[in-house]
Formats: C-alpha cells, sequence, structure tokens
C-alpha cells in the first residue's frame, strides 16, 4: 500500500449556534431542530457502472476497502 498526500481547503456558509470540542475549538453548528452539522473527510465509493455512491466516512469503513487514514493536520472550522 503506497501512502498519498492529500489537502483539502476551502470555505463554506454557515448557519446556527457553534458547537465546540474540549479544545474549544469550533467543531459544528447546532441547528433549529437540534441535529449538529459538523466538517468531515470521507471517501465516496462509486458501483463499476456509476449507479450508485457509498460514503466511508469511519477508518473501518476505510481499511475494509484497503485504505488507511493517516493523522490529520486539521480539521476543524475556522
Amino acid at each position: 500500500m503506497k501512502t498519498k498526500r492529500f489537502v483539502v481547503t476551502g470555505s463554506i456558509e454557515v448557519q446556527g449556534q457553534q458547537v465546540k470540542d474540549a479544545d474549544g475549538k469550533i467543531c459544528g453548528y447546532k441547528q433549529k431542530d437540534g441535529s449538529t452539522v459538523k466538517l468531515v473527510l470521507a471517501l465516496e465509493v462509486e458501483n463499476k457502472d456509476g449507479s450508485k455512491y457509498e460514503y466511508l466516512v469511519t477508518d473501518k469503513q476505510m481499511r475494509a476497502r484497503g485504505f488507511a487514514i493517516g493523522l490529520y493536520d486539521q480539521t476543524d472550522f475556522e
């Protein structure tokens, strides 16, 4: 298995009340209906014929497909 580096940078319009983690960093936004929206990193798997997509969001799901997510440099809202 090869290790490849990736970079994701961007911006997003948000709404709701900030939710902070134990370190005081913003980790999501509480919505009016009580749900929380969080920023995540996922892998998208497309069927051979392009008919269906699956999203791998946990380390266990990624490992089952032969991928092993490494340490993140940064994964929080600014």
